[in-house]
């Protein structure tokens, strides 16, 4: 399908099998997706989300350690929560040259550039990836999720890296039509599961 239905559906399989024991976000999730797996074939999020959870593939382990994507420490549910967070400041910038360019005046631009590379992605300062998103709406974030804003900006610091390296497939920037269109059609999706 797209470039993030990999990282979505790890955020979201890890969610959903720690939400099956520990309720929450990944509960939720659960829940709203039980309805949707037999419609597995129908593509979109409910489609991803199904094909993983009913598709036979073995669940992420506890480590977070699935298909190269390591939670860093944070809850699952709280990386489902801030994906829509950093999907959204994405199509806001304008599109990954602007992501870039904001990451780069925030004094950000080595690990950006890192992200977007075929190599390792170097790690970012949770507090300089809280600066980027704005004390206020990292308070409101965090307030909303029910943790404390050192544990939205730590969450950040984790998902965003790979948010940007998924969305530069090869290192290749000019992807950012296709971007903005997956990134608009997984929030309607994630909006419709939430009735937004």
């Amino acid at each position: 399908m797209g470039m993030l239905d990999g990282l979505v559906g790890q955020i979201a399989q890890q969610a959903l099998a720690q939400g099956g024991q520990q309720g929450g976000l990944g509960g939720l999730l659960g829940g709203l997706l039980g309805g949707q797996q037999q419609q597995a074939g129908g593509g979109g999020l409910g489609g991803l989300l199904g094909g993983l959870l009913g598709g036979g593939q073995q669940p992420a382990q506890a480590d977070g350690q699935s298909g190269g994507f390591s939670l860093g420490g944070n809850s699952p549910q709280l990386l489902a929560a801030l994906l829509p967070l950093v999907l959204g400041w994405v199509q806001q910038q304008g599109g990954i040259g602007n992501v870039l360019q904001s990451l780069s005046n925030s004094g950000l631009g080595a690990q950006a550039q890192s992200w977007i590379g075929a190599g390792e992605n170097h790690p970012v300062d949770p507090q300089a990836v809280g600066q980027v998103f704005g004390a206020d709406q990292i308070a409101q974030v965090a307030s909303q999720v029910g943790v404390s804003p050192e544990a939205v900006q730590n969450g950040l610091a984790s998902l965003l890296p790979h948010v940007i390296n998924q969305l530069t497939p090869n290192g290749d920037t000019s992807t950012a039509g296709a971007a903005d269109n997956e990134i608009g059609a997984i929030l309607g999706q994630l909006g419709g599961l939430f009735g937004k």
